[in-house]
């Protein structure tokens, strides 16, 4: 999107939209309360709708940089050699993360709040150091490995709310159920 910087807070301005007209489709078990099951799905569209729009003006100022690189790019300049997988990492780093966070939102049912989650992290924390020299490699995977940990169990035994269990239900934790 280096070329079209307008297109992200677009996506992220229709996502929004998207999230909220979906809440709509929200049935309210209980009408007694004020708030709902549908408040924090439009809470959370609005809030995108709002940062897709403040990114527009800064994505316009960068859409006339890219215009004016790209009228004053000779043509020997678009044969550069092919770009290593880091290169090509981090230059689409933005359109990996969506479509990593959209397969961990796809399979969640299937593998599960717990292995999804740290699987999600572990991939997560890799592709958004990837500019880094030198990975932590052992905060990488305790925190990929003890968050998710904390969180299933928290939900699970404190909260009594049921997170997709996926492939835990075939391990013999009690903690775990």
């Amino acid at each position: 999107m280096k070329k079209y910087p307008i297109l992200e807070p677009i996506i992220i301005v229709l996502l929004g939209v998207f999230v909220v007209v979906v809440s709509f489709s929200i049935e309210s078990v209980v009408q007694s309360i004020a708030i709902g099951a549908d408040f924090m799905p439009r809470l959370i569209g609005v809030v995108f709708i709002i940062l897709g729009l403040a990114l527009v003006p800064e994505s316009l100022k960068k859409q006339k940089v890219a215009n004016a690189e790209r009228a004053a790019a000779t043509p020997a300049d678009e044969k550069k050699c092919r770009p290593s997988f880091k290169e090509f990492t981090i230059k689409y780093m933005h359109i990996i993360f969506w479509v990593w966070s959209l397969l961990y939102a796809i399979v969640m049912k299937k593998v599960g709040f717990l292995f999804d989650s740290i699987i999600y992290l572990f991939g997560a924390m890799v592709l958004l150091t990837m500019r880094e020299k030198k990975r932590n490699w052992l905060v990488i995977i305790l925190v990929a490995v003890i968050a998710p940990t904390f969180v299933y169990i928290l939900f699970r035994q404190k909260f009594f709310l049921m997170l997709p269990m996926g492939i835990c239900k075939y391990i013999p934790l009690k903690i775990l159920r």
